[in-house]
């Protein structure tokens, strides 16, 4: 069984990036499955900080053998995200993700990593 990642509420930033990587990495290793999906509907913001620990994450899930998605952002954080992300390293779903767009999206990134 994959490993859920705590309840993920209100804000991530500089004061909490550090521990939400370090709570995506041990989802990312414990999970069973090639797709990790990270529900974030419940994050009310997110800064730069927060950014940055997902895409540490999402290229330490790559290396891993793992695709991370990030679900349902709230349009405030999704704003930001995009807006950080000109490169869409990141894969956003607005629902639940599908494998198939989830492996289309990775496969542009992991002869990059």
């Amino acid at each position: 069984m994959a490993n859920a990642l705590p309840e993920l509420c209100g804000e991530i930033d500089h004061a909490t990036a550090e521990a939400f990587r370090s709570g995506l990495y041990q989802v990312i290793d414990g999970a069973d499955a090639p797709i990790v999906p990270i529900d974030l509907a419940a994050v009310t913001f997110i800064d730069s900080a927060g950014y940055h620990a997902l895409v540490a994450a999402d290229q330490y899930a790559i290396r891993n053998d793992h695709i991370m998605v990030i679900a349902n952002l709230s349009k405030q954080c999704a704003k930001l995200v995009r807006l950080c992300d000109r490169a869409n390293q990141l894969y956003l779903e607005d629902g639940i993700p599908t494998p198939t767009a989830a492996l289309a999206h990775a496969s542009r990134f992991t002869s990059e990593r």
